[in-house]
């Protein structure tokens, strides 16, 4: 019998995260100059992401206090904000300090969304100005790093160096400028203009922003204001994107136990999955419904029929045992539901920051309770029907054979 076990969530170091790269290159540097090695190949080898590291920072963080201060004036409010290593996030309705341990946050990063009440379309206008005005700030970075090398012996006294410094310093500028201009035209612009006019497709757009906004900072479907799911709710054009605002409705209504109103909104997404692109229509539409027919609409035949069309699809590890439990739940297999439900919770580990997983994480939740397990305590399975492999990686959705 193998052993798999719920466990919580933890905080794993490796040596490239960037905290830890902090301390490898700006510790070597401190030594290097303490033993007056700055000019050695292993002091240069240094230096440079150093002095990256201490003007990048500070200067894309000024990109994202433009954008928090903006979203502020527009009615926003600061949900998480990073800086380095430094981050605030809200907790409990107030900002609180932590330590910032993503890659993907580690220059400078802000996330808001608008107080309950206030105008979607006006946050979003305020939030947008903000976003763009961080391309003189990386321009200025630029030429500040560029003056900081060519203040270097190393450099200032080799004519070479010097001119390959300030060829690479003005690639750069060209490089930030165009793509800052390109965002501009692409997307600044169009969208502060789109939240300018009236209709229904700027209220859809601007309450789609403001859930995800929520979503990327663990907050679950459940907690989004009412009015903005109602308000994405609108597809009198026909669009995708029309049909994903029915996604986030969907979300919304499941995870706050409403199954009736879940049910209309999946079968509206279902009846159109036809508009949506493949790949969209995959995620969005075919691989929810087995669970749909299994925990909404309680028909077992119809969920096993739907969990064979499924076919073999790369699905995330915490979705497609979410969808076999409630499968299993409904045919009655408790103890193969208990054991998914598991696996499903433990591939939820280290993404708890996501609002939709946390959703995913209830469901997961109830089966294992429904089912005898209790959250924390070890639950034994099969080692021959179903092993547990590495818990980060997707898996396809093969169906097994009826238990």
């Amino acid at each position: 019998m193998a052993q798999t076990t719920y466990q919580p969530a933890e905080t794993r170091f490796r040596i490239f995260d960037p905290p830890i790269m902090t301390l490898i290159v700006y510790g070597g540097l401190f030594v290097v100059i303490q033993t007056g090695q700055l000019d050695s190949p292993v002091g240069r080898m240094l230096l440079i992401p150093a002095l990256l590291g201490a003007l990048i920072v500070p200067i894309v963080s000024a990109r994202s206090i433009g954008h928090a201060v903006m979203s502020k004036l527009g009615g926003g409010q600061i949900l998480r904000f990073t800086s380095g290593p430094f981050m605030l996030h809200r907790v409990n309705g107030e900002l609180k300090p932590g330590l910032n341990l993503r890659w993907a946050r580690y220059a400078g990063s802000a996330i808001t969304a608008p107080q309950p009440g206030a105008d979607l379309r006006r946050w979003i206008r305020w939030r947008e100005t903000g976003s763009f005005l961080g391309v003189l700030a990386y321009v200025l970075l630029i030429q500040l790093l560029h003056a900081v090398l060519r203040g270097q012996a190393f450099i200032a006294d080799d004519p070479e160096r010097a001119r390959m410094t300030a060829t690479i310093t003005f690639g750069l500028s060209v490089l930030v400028i165009t793509l800052g201009v390109w965002q501009l035209i692409n997307r600044h612009v169009p969208r502060i203009w789109r939240m300018s006019r009236a209709g229904g497709n700027a209220d859809r757009e601007a309450a789609i922003i403001a859930m995800t906004s929520l979503m990327l900072v663990g907050r679950r479907p459940n907690e989004w204001p009412n009015e903005w799911a109602e308000q994405a709710i609108w597809d009198e054009d026909e669009s995708i994107e029309g049909l994903y605002a029915y996604r986030f409705g969907y979300l919304h209504a499941l995870d706050s136990g409403d199954l009736e109103r879940a049910r209309e909104y999946f079968e509206y997404l279902d009846e159109n999955a036809d508009r949506l692109p493949g790949r969209m229509r995959e995620h969005i539409v075919e691989l929810e419904r087995p669970f749909v027919e299994a925990w909404i609409k309680e028909d077992p035949e119809a969920a096993r029929e739907q969990m064979e069309q499924m076919g073999n699809r790369i699905v995330d590890r915490h979705r497609i045992r979410r969808v076999q439990a409630a499968v299993a739940l409904i045919e009655g297999e408790h103890q193969v539901a208990r054991e998914y439900a598991t696996e499903g919770l433990n591939a939820t580990v280290g993404k708890l920051d996501d609002g939709e997983v946390l959703a995913d994480v209830a469901i997961l939740e109830e089966i294992l309770q429904r089912t005898g397990g209790d959250i924390g305590q070890e639950i034994f399975s099969s080692a021959d029907d179903d092993p547990v492999d590495d818990m980060d990686e997707p898996v396809t959705s093969g169906v097994p054979p009826r238990q």
